[in-house]
C-alpha cells in the first residue's frame, strides 16, 4: 500500500473513530451498541471535523497535513477521554442495554448471511468505484470540488465566487457557488491536505464511509424498532440495492448523498423518539439537525417540511388510540399547500404569463405538465434508475394504513414519504423549476432524500405482517404469548404469537 493511500485511509477512518468514541456514552444505550455509534458516529465525526477547518481558518492556519492532523487528532483524543470518563464514572450509574444475543433459526441464519454478503459485495463494487473514478461533471466537478481545490492549493478558504475573467483575464463566465456551505468542499481539502496533493479519486472516500455509516445507522434503528437481524440487515440491503442511491456514491462528489443520510437517519431518529418510550433517540435527533442544515442550502427548507408530520403528532401524544395516528395523519397531509407555497417561494419564481401569475394546470403551464407527468412515469416506473423501488414503495404505502400495518411509527412514515413527494413534486411541476423535472435532476436527486425513511417504514410494514402470519400460525399453540409491543403501541395492544 502506498503512503497516498495511508494518508487517504487516515482522513477516512479518524473523523469517524472519533465521532464513534464521542457518541458511545449514548449507543451503549441501544440494543446495537456498536452498529449506532459507528452509523450516526461517522457524521458527527465529520462535522466536528469541518469545524475544526473553519476554526484554522479564523486563526490564521494555513491546511496543512500537520494543521488537519491536529484537528482530527484533538478529536480523537477528546472521544478517548469521553469513552474513559463514560466508563469510569457513568456506566456504573447507568448501565448500558447491550447487545442481545440473537436466537434464530437455520432459514434466518441463511437468510442473515446471504443479505450480508449482498451487502458486502455492494460494499466492495464501490469502494473500487470510488477509489478509481476521477471526479465528472457537473456538479461534483463545477460547483463543489473547485472550492476545494482552491482552498487545498491556497491552504485557506480564499472567496471562490470568481468568474473567469478574474482568474485568467478574457471572456468566461461565473460559478455561482460561492454562498455554498463550506461543508462538503472541506470534506475533500482535508482528504487533499492530509495525501499532500490533489488525488481526484481519493479526495471522495468519505463518500463511501457515508454510504456505510448510514447502513450502520439504518440496521441499528431498525433493531432499536424491533426488527429481527435477518429484517434488519434484509432492509439495510434493499437501501443499497437501489441503483440511484449507488450511483451517487459510485459518482462521488455530489452533496446528495450526505444529505440522503443525514436526513434519513436524523427522520428515522425523531420518528422512534416521539412514537415510542425511547428518550434516547432525541440525542441523534439534537446531534444531526446542525449538521442537516450545513450540508446544501436548497432542499433544506422541504426536508423540514416534511418532518413537520412527526412533530404535530408529538404535540398530540397525550391523545390515545388511533384518533392520535389520524389526527397526526390529517395535520401532516395540510401542511402540505405550506410547503408547495414555501417550495414556490424557494424555488424563485412562478410560472408567468404575459406578466401575471399563471396557476399550475392552467395555461402554458398545462401544456407542459402533462408531458412531465408522462416523463415521471417513465424515470421512476420503467426505466433503471431506481430498479423496482417505486413500484415496491406503492405497495406498501397502503399497506402501512392496513389493519395494524406496522402500528404508529409506520403510519407516520407513510405521511412523511407522502408530504415529501408531494411537496417536491408539486414545488417542481407547478413552478418555473419544472425544467428540473424533465431534465431528470429531480428524479435522479430530488427524490434520493426520502429513501431512508420511505425503507425503513417497508420494515416496519414487513415485520407487522410477519407478526400477524406468526401469531395465526401458532394461535392455537401460543395463545398466552406475547411479543413485544412495537413503538408507539401499548403492551396490552401488542400482537399475539
Amino acid at each position: 500500500m502506498s503512503s497516498l493511500s495511508v494518508w487517504a485511509l487516515t482522513g477516512l477512518l479518524l473523523p469517524w473513530g472519533s465521532g464513534a468514541l464521542l457518541v458511545w456514552p449514548w449507543a451503549r444505550r441501544h440494543a446495537s451498541p456498536w452498529l449506532m455509534a459507528a452509523g450516526y458516529g461517522f457524521f458527527v465525526g465529520y462535522f466536528l471535523l469541518v469545524l475544526g477547518l473553519l476554526l484554522l481558518d479564523q486563526l490564521g492556519v494555513t491546511y496543512t497535513r500537520g494543521s488537519v492532523l491536529a484537528v482530527m487528532g484533538g478529536w480523537v483524543i477528546l472521544g478517548a477521554v469521553a469513552l474513559g470518563v463514560d466508563r469510569r464514572f457513568v456506566s456504573r450509574f447507568a448501565p448500558g442495554v447491550g447487545a442481545v444475543a440473537p436466537h434464530m433459526s437455520r432459514v434466518e441464519r441463511a437468510l442473515l448471511a446471504l443479505f450480508l454478503g449482498l451487502i458486502l459485495l455492494r460494499l466492495v463494487g464501490l469502494w473500487i468505484e470510488v477509489s478509481h473514478l476521477p471526479l465528472l461533471p457537473w456538479d461534483a466537478w463545477q460547483t463543489w470540488s473547485q472550492k476545494a481545490r482552491v482552498w487545498f492549493e491556497t491552504g485557506s478558504r480564499v472567496p471562490t465566487d470568481l468568474t473567469v475573467l478574474n482568474w485568467f483575464g478574457g471572456e468566461g463566465y461565473a460559478v455561482p457557488s460561492g454562498h455554498y456551505p463550506p461543508f462538503i468542499p472541506l470534506l475533500q481539502t482535508s482528504q487533499a491536505s492530509l495525501m499532500g496533493q490533489w488525488d481526484a479519486a481519493l479526495i471522495n472516500l468519505p463518500w463511501w464511509g457515508a454510504f456505510v455509516a448510514l447502513l450502520m445507522g439504518f440496521m441499528a434503528q431498525a433493531r432499536a424498532a424491533g426488527a429481527s437481524w435477518p429484517l434488519a440487515v434484509g432492509g439495510a440491503w434493499l437501501l443499497s440495492s437501489v441503483p440511484m442511491l449507488a450511483t451517487h456514491v459510485a459518482l462521488a462528489g455530489y452533496a446528495d448523498v450526505w444529505v440522503t443520510a443525514v436526513f434519513g437517519l436524523l427522520g428515522i431518529a425523531l420518528l422512534l423518539a416521539v412514537t415510542g418510550a425511547d428518550r434516547g433517540q432525541w440525542v441523534w435527533v439534537v446531534l444531526l439537525l446542525p449538521i442537516m442544515l450545513s450540508i446544501k442550502l436548497r432542499p433544506t427548507p422541504i426536508l423540514v417540511v416534511s418532518l413537520l408530520p412527526i412533530v404535530l403528532y408529538g404535540g398530540l401524544s397525550l391523545w390515545q388510540g388511533r384518533r392520535r395516528v389520524l389526527a397526526g395523519g390529517a395535520l401532516g397531509l395540510s401542511l402540505v399547500l405550506v410547503g408547495v407555497v414555501l417550495g414556490f417561494y424557494l424555488q424563485g419564481h412562478w410560472l408567468t404569463k404575459a406578466g401575471g401569475l399563471s396557476i399550475p394546470g392552467v395555461g402554458v403551464p398545462f401544456q407542459e405538465l402533462l408531458p412531465t407527468l408522462d416523463l415521471l412515469h417513465i424515470m421512476l416506473l420503467v426505466q433503471d434508475g431506481w430498479g423496482v423501488w417505486w413500484w415496491l414503495l406503492l405497495l406498501m404505502l397502503p399497506l402501512a394504513w392496513v389493519g395494524r400495518g406496522g402500528g404508529a411509527p409506520a403510519r407516520l412514515a407513510a405521511v412523511v414519504v407522502l408530504v415529501f413527494l408531494l411537496v417536491v413534486l408539486g414545488s417542481y411541476s407547478g413552478s418555473y423549476m419544472f425544467r428540473n423535472i424533465q431534465n431528470m435532476t429531480v428524479t435522479n436527486r430530488g427524490l434520493l432524500y426520502i429513501l431512508p425513511m420511505a425503507s425503513f417504514m417497508v420494515i416496519l410494514v414487513v415485520r407487522s405482517f410477519m407478526t400477524f402470519v406468526s401469531a395465526r400460525a401458532c394461535a392455537p399453540l401460543c395463545s398466552s404469548v406475547s411479543t413485544p409491543p412495537l413503538h408507539g403501541e401499548t403492551a396490552g395492544h401488542a400482537n399475539p404469537t
